[in-house]
């Protein structure tokens, strides 16, 4: 049985619209499964709820607060036309039919989707609507845009007190054009009704469920979700799983009455997003039920001093360099993995922790999206990034502490951090050069350097890379990540015209966030900041290529190196 959509309106209602088919290309039987609730015309938009409001008994103010099941069909008729105002078998409509008046109609019919000549009648399309609410099922078909309201319904239905419906679904005949309903009820039967012939049948009548296999009322703070259940093809024993509201789950085994619950000390959590404002993290640090570990991010300990002479509270400090061995083809490589995982777990970081990171950089983001990048790629998701980083929280909360206040603690907290490596965030050169060697159009390269770096003639950059300059993600006044619907559109005062436009970050430049990307820079910093900013807007298949175009001009063939110098305009 077909699902019906559950619906709570509560305003007046106006009538729909019939109108003469002309280009109708939906097929004549096919379902929508969306509600409809406005109908607009020449006259205006009809809004539909009194009918659902008070089933249609005109002149009721009762208002329901119980979901009302709705199915809407379009109907196709064929109407051949008569002397009188039996016309049209819209019974809606029959009301508004009473002023018959002779009109020269074009006879159509349908034929793939077009108008075509027909001898005999025209062609009408209503819209059949089915109410399901409490013991009541009504049908209406609309007719006129004009009348000023449903008329009598088609079917209008009140079962017995035990009798409860509780699904139902209409079809039409496209031979006779009649109308088939089915109801579901609570007890099991589903009744036929033959709208044409009023002819009815109900099955499984007689049905009485008797004791149910398995009855369950769970705690009221174990609010059961969802379930599946199966069947053992080899003992024929049922499974069964049951999802709770806080995560848990539970497995019952019907056969043997085993069951077992899963992640029974699972608290719900609020979900961080992956950019806090600093007011935010103040609430976090104050009232978190989850772990929250804040990391000043720095890169090859740059800070480490204004570090111990104040930060965030809470906060540690992070060498991102820590545990790796700098080359000259990449200065800022991946960490060994049993050093990056003691490095962390003295400092009290755990994989059940939230992560936030933040620098000291102008804008708050240089070292932090390196390494939120760095964190993915070894297989840590529940990450933030700090907007605007250390100096907006001094401006915004302007609450520090200093190294020597936290000192006691980095003694005694201990955190159990492993590592699990994502390799889908990282591009190695190999990767590269086998991407650009074949021409692969699937991977789009974009490139975070300045347009200087990428078009210069001492610079250069990958084939079919394309540059998108890390500043433009930022704002530049409030010092502070763009929003997305900014991230997604960006405004440029160009010198060489008079007037100012919108230039989109990332489409301007023909990135499409639908498909995968890879990020590339100098060092594979600023590529970061791209895949963190593309990472927000929701695309899904990005990685860093580590190396960026340090190594790719140390290794490359000379080909596969783009010097596409440009001129720059006049300051």
């Amino acid at each position: 049985m077909a699902r019906t959509e559950p619906s709570n309106i509560n305003h007046c209602v106006a009538p729909s619209i019939t109108s003469r088919v002309s280009n109708f290309t939906k097929d004549s039987n096919q379902r929508s499964d969306e509600i409809k609730t406005e109908f607009t015309s020449r006259e205006g938009t009809y809004k539909i709820s009194s009918l659902i409001d008070n089933l249609g008994k005109i002149g009721s103010s009762t208002c329901l607060n119980e979901p009302v099941k709705i199915t809407l069909l379009p109907r196709i008729q064929t109407i051949y036309e008569t002397t009188n105002s039996q016309t049209s078998s819209r019974r809606s409509s029959s009301t508004n039919n009473q002023n018959d008046h002779s009109i020269e109609q074009k006879q159509t019919s349908i034929s793939n989707g077009n108008e075509t000549n027909q001898q005999n009648g025209n062609i009408f399309l209503t819209d059949i609507l089915a109410f399901n609410v409490g013991r009541e099922l009504i049908v209406y078909e609309f007719a006129e845009a004009t009348q000023s309201n449903f008329g009598d319904p088609l079917d209008h239905r009140v079962y017995k007190q035990n009798h409860q419906p509780t699904c139902h679904d209409i079809t039409q005949n496209p031979d006779t054009n009649g109308l088939h309903i089915l109801v579901g009820f609570s007890k099991g039967q589903i009744q036929y009704i033959n709208m044409q012939t009023k002819e009815q049948k109900v099955f499984n009548e007689g049905s009485n469920f008797g004791d149910p296999l398995d009855h369950r009322v769970y705690k009221q703070n174990h609010q059961p979700t969802c379930h599946d259940i199966t069947q053992n093809p080899d003992t024929n024993g049922l499974h069964i799983l049951v999802g709770f509201s806080k995560g848990q789950i539970q497995y019952i085994n019907m056969q043997t009455k085993e069951q077992k619950v899963f992640n029974e000390g699972m608290k719900a959590t609020k979900t961080i997003p992956a950019l806090l404002s600093c007011h935010a993290l103040k609430d976090l640090l104050r009232s978190s039920s989850q772990k929250i570990s804040v990391l000043e991010a720095d890169i090859g300990k740059q800070f480490e001093n204004e570090f111990r002479h104040g930060h965030i509270p809470k906060a540690r400090y992070f060498d991102q360099l820590e545990c790796t061995k700098p080359s000259k083809l990449i200065p800022r490589g991946l960490p060994e993995t049993k050093c990056f995982e003691s490095y962390l777990s003295k400092m009290g970081v755990s994989n059940s922790d939230h992560i936030v990171l933040y620098d000291r950089s102008p804008i708050g983001f240089y070292a932090t999206s390196r390494a939120w990048w760095l964190f993915k790629t070894l297989g840590v998701d529940s990450l933030s990034i700090l907007n605007g980083g250390f100096y907006k929280w001094l401006k915004e909360i302007n609450e520090l502490e200093s190294s020597d206040d936290n000192a006691s603690k980095s003694q005694e907290e201990t955190g159990k951090f492993t590592v699990h490596k994502n390799e889908e965030m990282l591009k190695n050169y190999k990767d590269m050069l086998h991407i650009v060697s074949t021409n692969d159009k699937e991977q789009q390269i974009v490139d975070a350097r300045p347009p200087n770096l990428f078009y210069g003639s001492n610079a250069g950059h990958l084939p079919n890379s394309v540059n998108v300059p890390y500043t433009d993600v930022f704002d530049q006044t409030n010092q502070c990540l763009k929003s997305k619907d900014e991230l997604k559109q960006s405004t440029q005062q160009k010198k060489q015209i008079l007037h100012s436009f919108f230039l989109l970050v990332f489409n301007s430049a023909g990135v499409d966030l639908s498909k995968p990307a890879i990020y590339s820079c100098q060092t594979g910093t600023t590529a970061s900041t791209l895949a963190f900013a593309a990472h927000i807007l929701g695309q899904e298949s990005l990685s860093v290529y580590n190396g960026s175009f340090t190594e790719w001009q140390q290794r490359a063939p000379k080909e596969f190196i783009i010097n596409n110098k440009i001129d720059t305009p006049a300051a």
